[in-house]
């Protein structure tokens, strides 16, 4: 279970998850975002904080490579999850292992073990996660390790989604429990596997209030202002305000077969619905309204959410083709060099994207035109991030790629 689940993060770039973790001495409020101070770029390590894939950067690559850090040389065989800047570091998540580079010459700073199969979040003081105690931590960018805070319901066998922290101190966090027996593994009381919304206050260790839904969600999302969690399952989407404090004000709205969700930068959700075997992207109000739908006739949808930008354009693959979408209208569509379950995508400040294709670095223009095919040996196996200067990082098997 724990392997599939891993393998499914992967899928949604990569992640699906990741999300809007936070901490009082390190993270600011729930109405900030982590990248107000323009030192860290792509702080949630599996994606942006939104899940919107979505960096405030842009420039034009000519494709050469400035550097390869070599997998044996970081000793990190096999291929990272997804990559983050903060200043001058670059911390890269294999899962069971975070390894931290100098972004301007890819040499080896450190190595770390962590916890895996959970989220992660970058600062520009720290990395957050939680520990083998199943402590929430952060992990400063030196390596070092600070002060843990305790979250109820969470232990080794519980997957953390999303955490949010109130004006009143208190935290707003999303997990997935399964049950830990304490004897007997088979004894009948057990409880049942769930997805739970817990409303926490780590200082007076106060359950404030909890929303217990099915186990197993297919997508995650915190709006930007981290007022709301969209939770979505095959069937059905929760619009959980997070400062509810009654099952009352929880909204559930039926769907048909639900593949993914975002958020957008407007407190909207977007669901990839699959209708009569036809995906459908459907724009979600935050009082549960469905708006506007695009319908793709042919064509398996990417597991990774839609991407969006402030200005209101959403991104969507659907079998090789990437799709430029605003106000329910399809504006242009570019078809890529690979498979829909080899593509992963970023968009950058000036609406273009960049496009992990396979074997290809591909980076198309707002108006959908090509920029640059940059072809490799190694299939590329993170979303592509580009810093403020214009370069461009991915990883793959055999290391860690910075273009220029």
């Amino acid at each position: 279970m724990k392997n599939w689940r891993l393998t499914m993060q992967t899928a949604w770039m990569v992640g699906l998850f990741l999300l809007a973790a936070c901490c009082p001495r390190m993270c600011p409020s729930a109405g900030e975002s982590a990248m107000t101070d323009g030192t860290v770029l792509n702080s949630g390590i599996y994606g942006d904080q939104q899940n919107r894939s979505f960096l405030p950067v842009a420039g034009r690559i000519n494709g050469e490579e400035l550097y390869l850090a070599k997998a044996e040389d970081i000793a990190q065989p096999g291929r990272p999850l997804a990559l983050s800047i903060a200043g001058s570091d670059l911390v890269i998540c294999y899962g069971n292992f975070l390894t931290c580079l100098n972004a301007e010459d890819g040499s080896l700073r450190w190595n770390r073990s962590i916890r895996g199969n959970h989220i992660f979040q970058v600062t520009d003081q720290g990395i957050l996660t939680l520990d083998q105690a199943a402590m929430y931590v952060p992990l400063g960018l030196d390596n070092k390790p600070g002060e843990e805070t305790y979250l109820a319901s969470v232990h080794e066998g519980t997957f953390l989604y999303s955490v949010v922290i109130l004006a009143d101190g208190s935290w707003a966090y999303v997990i997935e429990q399964y049950p830990m027996p304490m004897s007997d593994p088979e004894e009948e009381d057990l409880e049942e596997p769930a997805t739970r919304f817990v409303r926490y206050h780590p200082e007076q260790m106060d359950v404030r209030w909890e929303f217990v839904m099915p186990p197993e969600p297919r997508g995650v999302a915190v709006t930007e202002d981290g007022v709301r969690v969209f939770m979505a399952y095959p069937n059905s989407l929760y619009v959980v305000p997070v400062e509810a404090t009654t099952d009352g004000e929880v909204t559930r709205i039926e769907f048909e077969d639900i593949i993914s969700l975002a958020a957008d930068g407007q407190g909207n959700a977007l669901v990839v619905d699959i209708v009569e075997n036809v995906t459908q992207l459907k724009h979600v109000t935050p009082d549960g309204e469905v708006g506007w739908v695009v319908s793709f006739e042919q064509g398996q949808p990417s597991n990774q959410p839609p991407a969006s930008s402030p200005e209101g354009y959403v991104y969507l693959v659907v079998g090789r083709d990437l799709h430029q979408i605003r106000d329910g209208e399809i504006i242009w569509t570019y078809p890529l060099p690979a498979s829909v379950d080899d593509i992963a995508i970023t968009v950058l400040a000036d609406n273009s994207v960049l496009a992990a294709a396979g074997t290809a670095l591909v980076h198309v223009s707002a108006r959908g035109e090509e920029i640059l095919t940059k072809w490799l040996d190694t299939p590329i196996g993170t979303r592509p991030i580009m810093d403020e200067n214009g370069r461009v990082y991915f990883g793959a098997d055999d290391g860690i790629h910075c273009l220029k």
